[in-house]
């Protein structure tokens, strides 16, 4: 186990090809269930959603979704067989990426609502300084952000090696743009059925 641990570490860090992952049903059970889990837990444990079950049933939907998505992709390009490996892949680094983003999920909720307060003008806000505003406000942002940026990153970088995409600077930025709002866009319908 500590061995898949790593691997999935290095293909966050961009170390190691995803044809080194076995295919394996088992892993991909165990990758699949690790990221809902974390998934739901973390959103609903941070304030980001509040009620556990529809956040689970949110990140069920987003695995299914993703997951047929890719099959279709590499159905349609001929590497069908990949499917295991790089599915099992994704799964695990964004594991790993969303147990990393946690402990910011809670700060970057009270960023969003202060920020909300901010701009609706309520007075029970208390003021703050610029030093506070800086420290509290942009430094979750700023890690969400990037590591949301990461995992597509990440994800570009799985897709182009199942799909045996040359390494051309165009081809990862479309993979890239592409895979942005492919997830934005996942996510806003997700959201509109499950959250509260």
């Amino acid at each position: 186990m500590i061995n898949y641990l790593r691997l999935f570490i290095d293909l966050c860090l961009f170390r190691r090809p995803v044809s080194l992952l076995p295919k394996s049903d088992g892993l991909l059970l165990a990758t699949a269930l690790s990221y809902v889990l974390i998934v739901a837990i973390s959103m609903t444990t941070s304030g980001a959603l509040t009620a556990f079950f529809p956040t689970l049933i949110g990140a069920i939907g987003w695995i299914l979704v993703v997951g047929a998505s890719l099959y279709l992709v590499l159905r349609i390009k001929g590497f069908s067989e990949r499917w295991n490996q790089a599915i099992s892949a994704i799964f695990g680094a964004l594991s790993i990426t969303n147990i990393i983003v946690w402990p910011f999920l809670a700060d970057g909720i009270e960023t969003v609502q202060a920020i909300q307060a901010i701009m609706n003008d309520n007075s029970d806000l208390r003021t703050f300084t610029e030093t506070e505003v800086t420290e509290i406000y942009f430094f979750p942002m700023l890690v969400i952000a990037s590591i949301n940026f990461w995992q597509i990153a990440i994800q570009t970088s799985i897709l182009r090696q199942a799909l045996e995409l040359h390494s051309q600077v165009r081809i990862k930025v479309t993979l890239f743009v592409f895979l942005f709002f492919f997830n934005l866009m996942i996510a806003s319908i997700l959201n509109s059925f499950f959250a509260y």
